[in-house]
């Protein structure tokens, strides 16, 4: 019965990177190095584009952007709310009630009682 043996090396394996370079050094030094030179040498790529995007940039506003819109409306006898200029339908038991709406980005919340 013959066994066979794997010996790893101690040596670093040479294999090219998919970012280009053709080897990476065992030392965290000198991977640290390399990231650095590999960021460094994207960020030159992009730095023209950046520059052009930073001179049209306006300042921040004084305040924060509010979170949300709240109105108080009461709901039709169709059913329905409108709010900013659109028609919502709800369930038909909360006709005539007034309930909390909440305008998001992408969202429309609709609370009914105290809470």
């Amino acid at each position: 019965m013959s066994s066979s043996r794997i010996f790893a090396s101690k040596r670093p394996s040479i294999r090219p990177c998919v970012c280009g370079a053709t080897a990476i050094s065992p030392e965290l030094p000198a991977y640290e190095r390399f990231l650095q030179d590999l960021v460094r040498n994207r960020n030159l790529t992009r730095q023209a584009g950046f520059q052009q995007e930073q001179a049209a940039l306006r300042p921040l506003p004084r305040l924060p952007l509010a979170p949300c819109r709240e109105f108080r409306v009461s709901v039709s006898r169709f059913s329905t709310l409108q709010i900013l200029g659109k028609r919502y339908s709800v369930p038909s038991r909360l006709i005539g009630t007034t309930v909390v709406v909440r305008v998001r980005a992408e969202t429309v919340e609709v609370y009914v009682g105290t809470s």
